[in-house]
C-alpha cells in the first residue's frame, strides 16, 4: 500500500515539475530532491517513489539518445 502511496505522491510532484524536465540538469535536480524527500520516508513508500523517478529517468535517457537536439517530452504520466 505505501509503496503505491509513494508512486502516486513521486507522479504527482513530478507532474507539477514537467517542465523542469525538458532541461536534464532541471530534471536531475528534480530528482535528487525527490530522492532526499523520499529519504525520510518509511522505505516501502520510498521505493514507491524511487521506482517512478528511476521509470521517468530511463525514458529521458532513452528520449535524448533518440532525440539529442530535444530533451525530455515523453508521455510517462
Amino acid at each position: 500500500m505505501l509503496f503505491l502511496e509513494g508512486r502516486r505522491a513521486a507522479q504527482e510532484i513530478l507532474r507539477s515539475f514537467a517542465g523542469m524536465l525538458t532541461h536534464h540538469g532541471k530534471a536531475q535536480e528534480v530528482f535528487r530532491q525527490l530522492r532526499k524527500g523520499a529519504s525520510s520516508r518509511p522505505a516501502s513508500f520510498a521505493a514507491g517513489m524511487e521506482s517512478l523517478i528511476a521509470e521517468v529517468e530511463a525514458l529521458i535517457a532513452r528520449h535524448e539518445m533518440n532525440n539529442p537536439q530535444n530533451v525530455a517530452r515523453e508521455n510517462w504520466r
